[in-house]
């Protein structure tokens, strides 16, 4: 299944907020002794990486923004905390302005967060399809992609995968060797309450190799930029390919420029 991160990143800030407020809170009004604060924090900032560690698994992504709440939420619970004990009302009114406005900063980062895809698709069978819909919640160019897989162990795997991949060597600002030609089509639509509208259509043959790292060769489709709106994104592979077989994967992410 297509896999959209963004439902599920919403749902990990969400426990992030909670798992870094709440402990340090509840520790500050309600525990005694002389390191209560130390351990208000410590309890936030743990809790909260518990919350990532498990992410890591799960998406495998983590936000550079939520290791800043898992540092920073901690001690807004504790101020709350202790706004609360002095039970004075400018102390508890400035603390839940800060609490406030700490949940603004969060919400809107998380709204802002680009899509991401990637899901397995043989580029080799023709005839096979894949069909996602995603949403963009800031216009910015999108990088549409196909990557080959490999084991990071497998290294006969891995030189023979470099080479479909193309070089990426650039002349006359044009890639000169982008590998093993992979025919696909590729239809993206714009989603909204009258229905779709079309916004590519288009057949594509020789992709540049976009990026290579751990475990994988990305050769890009296309640019596309995209205005905040729901899409649907549909890819077909339009020829047999045996080289491919269990190997290829399609993305769809933020370019590396815009």
């Amino acid at each position: 299944m297509p896999v959209d991160i963004v439902p599920a990143y919403h749902a990990v800030v969400a426990i992030v907020v909670l798992a870094t407020l709440v402990p340090p809170f509840a520790l500050v009004v309600f525990a005694r002794g002389q390191f209560r604060m130390l351990l208000a924090y410590g309890a936030g900032l743990v809790c909260g990486i518990v919350v990532l560690y498990a992410e890591s698994y799960i998406l495998n992504f983590i936000g550079w923004d939520e290791i800043l709440y898992v540092l920073y939420l901690p001690l807004v619970g504790m101020t709350a905390g202790a706004a609360l004990l002095s039970r004075k009302r400018r102390h508890v009114i400035g603390a839940l302005v800060l609490v406030a406005g700490a949940l603004l900063i969060v919400i809107t980062n998380a709204r802002s967060i680009p899509t991401s895809i990637d899901v397995p698709f043989a580029a080799g069978s023709k005839g096979a399809i894949v069909d996602t819909e995603f949403s963009v919640p800031t216009a910015m160019t999108y990088a549409f992609t196909l990557d080959l897989r490999f084991a990071e162990s497998d290294r006969r795997e891995r030189d023979r995968l470099e080479k479909l991949a193309g070089t990426g060597q650039y002349r006359d600002g044009r890639q000169i060797n982008t590998g093993l030609p992979i025919p696909v089509r590729l239809r993206v639509e714009r989603l909204d309450k009258s229905g779709a509208a079309s916004i590519l259509d288009a057949e594509f043959t020789d992709h540049d190799l976009e990026s290579h790292g751990s475990g994988h060769f990305s050769k890009r489709v296309t640019y596309i930029r995209l205005e905040p709106a729901r899409y649907r994104a549909k890819i077909e592979a339009l020829e047999d390919i045996p080289a491919l077989a269990g190997v290829t994967h399609f993305g769809i992410h933020v370019a590396g420029h815009k």
